[in-house]
Formats: C-alpha cells, sequence, structure tokens
C-alpha cells in the first residue's frame, strides 16, 4: 500500500513485486474496504443454537462419549427439535475438537490385575538385556484361513465388487491352532494342534515333555515364560514342572507385556498375504513363512517343524 500512496500504478507495482495485475488491484480494494488484507466479515447464515445449547451439547458427550446425535437431540428438548444431526455433530468437531472415532479394544482390568502388573513392572524394571535373554516366552494362537488383515483397499471408482479388491470371507473358516516360543535367540519349536483337539492339562504337559525341555536347553534358557490360560495352570502341569528352570510369574490378563504377540501379528500377516486354499495350503503357508526352528528340533514330528 505504501507504492500506492506514493502515487506507483497497480501495473507498476505488479510488476516491481513480481505478481499479477489482479492481485495487486484485489489487494489494494480489501485494504480499501475492510482495512487489512483479509476477506471482510460476512453475515452468513446465522446459528441455529446459542452458546448455551453449544455447552449442553459438549456436556452430554463429555458424560457419555458413545452418545449418538439422536440422543444429544432428546436432551436439547426444544432446541434439539430444530436442529440436526449433522449440526450437532459439526459444532462437536469444529467447536470442541470432538471427532468421531472407532473406540481401541483393550482388555478389562481389574484393580487386583492393575496392582499385579504394577508389582510385576517394578520386580523386572531394572532389568538387564543379558538378564531377559534367559527367558524363553511362549504362547498359542488361532490363525484362520480367511483372517480380516487388511481394513482399507485402494481401487478406482466403480470396481467396488471387482475380486481384486473385495475380502473373501466364509461361515466357518479352517483354522488352526499353533505354539510357539521365542527368545532372544530367535524362535523355538512350532507344535500344530490337532483340530479335533482341546488343549487341556494333560495335552499341554505332553507337548512341555517333548518340546520345552529341548528348546530351554537349545536357547539356553533358565526362565520359562506362560500366561494364566487354564491348561498352563492345571494341577497336573504344575505339579510336573521341571526343577531346571523357573517359570515366570505372569500377571492375568496381560497379553500386551508378552513379546511374542509382535511376532505372531507378523505371522498373520504373512499367511494372509499368501492366500491359502485350504487347512493343508494354510499349515504349509504357516511352516514355510517361518521355518528357523533351531537344528536339534525334532524334524521326524508330524505336529511340530
Amino acid at each position: 500500500m505504501n507504492l500506492r500512496q506514493e502515487g506507483y500504478t497497480e501495473r507498476a507495482i505488479s510488476e516491481r513485486l513480481a505478481v499479477s495485475k489482479t492481485a495487486v488491484h484485489q489487494a489494494v480494494v480489501k485494504l480499501k474496504n475492510c482495512g487489512s488484507y483479509s476477506d471482510c466479515k460476512r453475515s452468513g447464515r446465522p446459528w441455529k443454537t446459542t452458546r448455551r445449547d453449544d455447552i449442553l451439547i459438549k456436556r452430554c458427550v463429555m458424560k457419555s462419549p458413545p452418545c449418538s446425535a439422536k440422543k444429544i437431540r432428546a436432551e436439547l428438548g426444544e432446541t434439539g427439535s430444530r436442529i440436526s444431526r449433522r449440526t450437532i455433530s459439526h459444532h462437536l468437531t469444529d467447536e470442541f475438537g470432538l471427532k468421531s472415532w472407532k473406540p481401541a479394544r483393550k482388555p478389562r482390568l481389574t484393580p487386583a490385575v492393575k496392582l499385579k502388573r504394577l508389582q510385576f513392572a517394578k520386580k523386572y524394571k531394572d532389568w538387564t538385556s543379558q538378564q531377559w535373554s534367559r527367558v524363553l516366552f511362549s504362547n498359542e494362537t488361532t490363525i484362520q484361513q480367511f483372517a480380516l488383515r487388511k481394513r482399507t483397499v485402494r481401487r478406482p471408482p466403480g470396481t467396488r465388487y471387482n475380486e481384486r479388491f473385495t475380502q473373501q470371507t466364509m461361515k466357518h473358516p479352517p483354522s488352526v491352532m499353533i505354539w510357539r516360543a521365542i527368545s532372544s535367540q530367535g524362535t523355538a519349536g512350532l507344535f500344530f494342534r490337532d483340530p479335533r483337539t482341546t488343549m487341556n492339562g494333560k495335552k499341554y504337559l505332553e507337548l512341555m515333555k517333548e518340546k520345552l525341555e529341548l528348546h530351554m536347553a537349545v536357547h539356553n534358557c533358565k526362565i520359562f515364560m506362560h500366561d494364566r490360560a487354564p491348561c498352563h495352570r492345571a494341577k497336573i502341569v504344575r505339579l510336573s514342572q521341571d526343577k531346571k528352570y523357573q517359570v515366570m510369574e505372569w500377571p492375568g490378563n496381560s497379553p500386551d507385556l508378552n513379546p511374542i504377540e509382535n511376532f505372531w501379528t507378523e505371522l498373520k500377516n504373512r499367511v494372509a498375504e499368501k492366500h491359502p486354499t485350504n487347512l493343508p495350503s494354510l499349515i504349509k503357508t504357516i511352516k514355510s513363512g517361518f521355518s528357523t526352528c533351531p537344528q536339534s528340533c525334532d524334524k521326524t514330528s508330524s505336529r511340530a517343524c
């Protein structure tokens, strides 16, 4: 504007500042009409809610986060009858930053479980990498043939039902339960449970006798970790535990503390990428994806790698 006051024309200003003449003209008009280079305030459509209404809308959501827009309208009474659910959603998002999200799924933790987790954390917080390397972590998981691992897909418009962009489903897809253990040295034995049987204390004890002692020695581990599943806490299992190793006291309902959970995630992602067609194909895919057992693993067993 100083150049304009000095007598420069709009064309001269545009050449000097290397901008278009239209941009210079618009800037001059805005400064003259609005007193600044910003757009002038416009009246726009008047709000259908008052500040009090907005506070009530926020209060409903803060009191009950899953509260729907329909329920909020009912809470507002007469005001709710003249505003739409879309208006309520816009106010919550734009005015209060309360965007709608899918809730995270987390295990329910009772006060007793929280206390045990805290005690566990305090007990092992000063452990060194060398101490953790003496622990063999184990767990079981179920892998399905058609697992929904990816929630989104990028596709061109009009190709929603193209086979390339769909996720196949089945009412009762083939699945298999497997047991495996890991340590800082790598992965231990892979055990496939017979789909027609249920893992109980007796069968879990057979698994431990067949696999655990061998892999504890191969991995040079002195501490064994398994969670508090019923078959793990069976009396027959507790009385038969080998005195050569120590069983780590594990807080209940704490799958997120076990590093093998990251292994299961990677395994399931790799299996989903291969698209197995039946149960034998599913088992073959699991074995081929992670055939990294120690050399001393019993290769003759039909249930283990």
